[in-house]
Formats: structure tokens, sequence, C-alpha cells
């Protein structure tokens, strides 16, 4: 007679449930990313004096910089919202743009569409100049703005009242989806600015102001 050996799973000790924890844990660490700057790099660069090229400022004239620091950015934030809350009180939202955007504000949106049409020109550079040649961009007589090249383009876009960008833009693509520009491709979004300067009725009327 054959005897069955009986399937017998050992219960695990305390001592090994330590050590798999323990190793847990260090492999968990061990994946972590590590953080930009150790705790003493953190240190000397609080300390640092722009002025003297040492790090000799002491704990209260580093918190006291500090302190200074974050009230310059609060006021910046906030001198930053009065300006967007001027320019949508200035120019106002179209309707149909207003209800294109959902909940997202026009600020916003401007910005995701200036940065995807920069993103064409910087990692598409010869399929921009190809956009660029069919739409006639750089040849646009009644165009007072007379863009010359893409650096024009890009400093008249970035400085562009947010509100009438998306008005504009809108206006000549009402069937892009404001709600995601971020999903469309660059030189989608490229051509979608290109025809406001080319083939916009509301920007020749207007000339962009």
């Amino acid at each position: 007679m054959v005897k069955r050996r009986e399937n017998r799973i050992d219960p695990i000790s305390h001592e090994d449930q330590s050590r798999n924890h323990d190793e847990a844990s260090d492999q968990a660490r061990s994946e972590r990313p590590a953080p930009l700057f150790s705790e003493r790099e953190r240190q000397i660069m609080r300390l640092y004096n722009p002025a003297t090229g040492k790090c000799d400022l002491t704990e209260e004239e580093a918190t006291k910089r500090e302190a200074c620091d974050q009230a310059v950015s609060e006021e910046l934030q906030r001198r930053r919202q009065e300006r967007l809350t001027a320019w949508e009180a200035g120019v106002g939202l179209d309707k149909e743009a207003k209800h294109a955007l959902g909940k997202l504000n026009a600020p916003a949106a401007w910005f995701l569409i200036v940065d995807r049409a920069t993103t064409a020109l910087e990692l598409n550079p010869e399929g921009s100049q190809q956009l660029a040649e069919e739409m006639n961009l750089f040849d646009q007589p009644d165009d007072p703005l007379q863009l010359h090249d893409f650096e024009d383009l890009r400093e008249v876009v970035v400085g562009m009242n947010p509100v009438r960008g998306i008005n504009h833009f809108h206006y000549i693509n009402p069937q892009a989806n404001l709600q995601a520009v971020d999903k469309m491709k660059p030189l989608e979004v490229l051509r979608g600015v290109l025809l406001i300067f080319t083939k916009s009725d509301l920007w020749a009327a207007t000339h962009g102001d």
C-alpha cells in the first residue's frame, strides 16, 4: 500500500512575518524616486546669501526672506487674478463660446490652445511651415499685424487677451471641442489658430482689437 503524503502548509513564524515585512518595506523604499535635494542641500540653499555668495544667512534672516518670497508670490497671484477679471469684464465672452467652454474658464482654455500650437511649432517645424504656406499666413496684406515669421505669431498669441482669443478661436473653429483641447493634435490646434489670421471675417472686421 502506498501511503499518501498529505499537503501541509506550515504556519509562518512571527520572525518570518517580521522579516517579510522588513523586506517589503525596503523594496518599497527603493522604488520611490529619490528626492531632488537632500535635507542638508535644502538647508544650504535656504541659508545662501546672494550678496556674499556664501551660506551665511542667520535663521532669522532666512525666515524673513521666505516670508518675503511668499508675500511676493501671493501679490503676483492677486494681480494676475485682477487682470483676468478685468479682461473678462472688458471684453465679454461670446455666449456660444461660453457654452462650448462648459466649466472651463477662458484663460485656462486659451493657455491650452497656445501651448498646443507652440508645441506644434517646436516639435513639427516642417509641418508648421507647410501649413503656414498653404494658408498664406505671411502674405496677408490686409492684416494690420503683418506677421513675418512664427516668432511674430508666438508673440501675438501669447500676449492676446485670453477671452478675446477664445472668442476668435471658437468663431472660426465652431466644431472644435474647447473642453478637450489637450487631447487634440498640436498641428490641428495650430491650424485652428492660423485660421483666425487668415480666414476669419471677425478678425478682419475687428483687426484683432
